[in-house]
């Protein structure tokens, strides 16, 4: 399983190692078992609509801060 942050503005979609496809809205994340040497998932990695590994809150600072559906909106309290 992989820590996936979408890093966009709009919905990503990735296929998992079982064929199940996964939907990330704009500035979330999810724990996926993606392939990262899938070339889908490589593209959307150099074309920086995702960003791949870490941990939970590493990936969840990632998709609220560089989505630019996200980015500059109050951190939610905790």
């Amino acid at each position: 399983m992989v820590q996936v942050a979408n890093i966009s503005h709009i919905v990503q979609r990735l296929t998992d190692k079982a064929g199940e496809v996964h939907e990330i809205q704009p500035g979330e994340h999810a724990n996926v078992d993606v392939d990262r040497d899938n070339p889908h998932v490589e593209a959307k990695v150099t074309a920086r609509l995702i960003e791949l590994g870490g941990n939970e809150r590493q990936a969840a600072k990632a998709a609220r801060e560089k989505s630019p559906v996200t980015a500059g909106a109050e951190k939610p309290a905790e």
